[in-house]
C-alpha cells in the first residue's frame, strides 16, 4: 500500500522497463519525502506529463534493455521538460554522458552513489516544511569519479 501523501504535491515520474529498478527507486524517492509515480516507458511518461500535474522531477534508468534508439528518444525529449531531469546509463552507454548532459539532464552512471541522486532531485515537500536544507547539487563530473565495480577490485 502506498503511503498516504498530500495529493497537490507533483510527483516525482520514474522511468524505468526493468521492474526491480523501478521499485528500488520508487522506495528511495519514497524515502526522501518525495510522492512518486513509476511508468515502465518513454510512452507512459509522456501521458504523465501530459497530465494536470506535472512532475517535480524527472528519473530516467536506462539499464540494459535500453537501445541508442530509445536513448534519442529520451535526448529529444529533455529540453522540453521544465522539470529537472536526472538520466542513469549503463556503464555500456556511458559514452553518451555529454549529449545527454548537452539535453539538460543530470547523467549518474551506474554504479552511483544514492547521495548523488538525492542531490538532483529538487527538496521534497518534508524538507521544505521542516525547514531543511536541500542537499548540495551533484556536479555531473562527480558523478563520474564512482569507481565501476571493476575498478574497485584493481584498486591498490
Amino acid at each position: 500500500m502506498e503511503p498516504e501523501q498530500e495529493p497537490d504535491v507533483p510527483p516525482v515520474l520514474i522511468v524505468s522497463p526493468d521492474e526491480r529498478w523501478l521499485r528500488v527507486l520508487e522506495v528511495t524517492v519514497r524515502l526522501w519525502g518525495h510522492r512518486a509515480v513509476s511508468r515502465r516507458s518513454v510512452g507512459d511518461a509522456l501521458r504523465v506529463r501530459a497530465g494536470e500535474r506535472a512532475p517535480q522531477a524527472i528519473i530516467f534508468d536506462l539499464g540494459s534493455r535500453w537501445s541508442l534508439e530509445e536513448l534519442d528518444d529520451v535526448v529529444a525529449l529533455l529540453p522540453e521538460s521544465t522539470a529537472p531531469a536526472v538520466v542513469i546509463l549503463p556503464e555500456r552507454l556511458a559514452a553518451e554522458r555529454d549529449r545527454v548532459a548537452g539535453a539538460g539532464a543530470t547523467v549518474l552512471i551506474r554504479p552511483y552513489r544514492p547521495s548523488e541522486l538525492r542531490a538532483a532531485l529538487p527538496p521534497s515537500e518534508t524538507e521544505l516544511a521542516s525547514g531543511a536544507e536541500a542537499p548540495p547539487q551533484a556536479p555531473v563530473a562527480e558523478a563520474a569519479a564512482v569507481p565501476t565495480a571493476v575498478e574497485a577490485d584493481q584498486a591498490p
